[in-house]
């Protein structure tokens, strides 16, 4: 599971991680490896923020398996302490499939100076790619007594996971060994 911890240091993240296997430069937080357990290749993007509105601090990132190739992971979450319940997805317009994941809410460490707290989903990869096409995602963070919506996709050109979800989708693709349209 992934602490608060990395979710900050992903977020903070300025440099861009070199990626092998695409030909153009990948965001920060994105990484393509091999599982030393079973052989897989594991492509992931660390969570980074969704909205472009000032104070939107929910966060969103990613991993795909190639043991599991029809299958994406999502780490869904915001800043403080909040039990996540579910996440819903609506792109442009039209709901997609997200299922739980994970029995507990991460709160991350408890004496960092910020907490986040993230719980893990799981999409189709053709909910994934309706996603990376959008021009509109709706994402609503469901917790105790709160929802948290953002918004993100082509229409929300400032959105900082625009660029990471692009990176993500187009590294995975090759790994998956599609053509590049």
């Amino acid at each position: 599971m992934i602490s608060a911890k990395q979710t900050l240091l992903a977020l903070a993240a300025v440099a861009c991680v070199g990626c092998a296997t695409t030909d153009q430069p990948a965001a920060p937080g994105l990484q393509v490896f091999k599982d030393e357990y079973d052989g897989a290749t594991i492509a992931r993007q660390q969570p980074v923020i969704s909205g472009g509105v000032a104070g939107d601090w929910n966060a969103l990132g990613f991993e795909w398996r190639s043991k599991f190739p029809n299958k994406v992971m999502l780490n869904a979450g915001t800043r403080g302490v909040v039990k996540i319940t579910e996440v819903g997805l609506e792109i442009d317009g039209e709901e997609a499939g997200v299922k739980l994941a994970s029995e507990i809410t991460d709160y991350g460490i408890p004496s960092a100076a910020e907490r986040w707290s993230m719980r893990r989903f799981e999409m189709s990869w053709v909910d994934f790619e309706r996603m990376a096409a959008a021009r509109t995602v709706r994402m609503k963070i469901i917790g105790a007594n709160e929802i948290l919506v953002t918004s993100f996709g082509s229409a929300q050109p400032g959105a900082p996971i625009n660029a990471a979800l692009s990176s993500f989708f187009l590294a995975v693709r090759k790994l998956r060994g599609e053509e590049a349209q």
